[in-house]
């Protein structure tokens, strides 16, 4: 799985439509392999991993409709610019801070 992958404002912008399950599909089909081998190489177990993808996605759908397309961020390895508050989850789930 590359670690990059060119962000599409097109489908980031279809996605406001929560009704449209194409291109949800199409979303899920496409980052999810990403966010979830980043999230086994960061060291998670698989179900921490995949647990992961579902808090993205579940966060990715809250956020849209105010997600403003940067293109500048849109291509970074990290794939900040698909992540609200340019902040990956994969990220937060290992920081010693958000540890309980």
């Amino acid at each position: 799985m590359p670690e990059f992958i060119p962000t599409r404002e097109t489908l980031l912008s279809r996605l406001k439509d929560w009704e449209d399950d194409e291109s949800w599909r199409e979303f899920f089909k496409i980052y999810r392999p990403l966010i979830f081998s980043s999230a086994m190489k960061a060291g998670l177990r698989e179900d921490e991993a995949q647990e992961v993808v579902q808090e993205t996605v579940i966060s990715v759908a809250k956020t849209i409709k105010e997600f403003k397309y940067d293109p500048k961020n849109a291509a970074s390895k990290t794939g900040s610019g698909i992540w609200p508050g340019n902040e990956s989850p994969i990220a937060s789930e290992n920081d010693p801070a958000n540890c309980r």
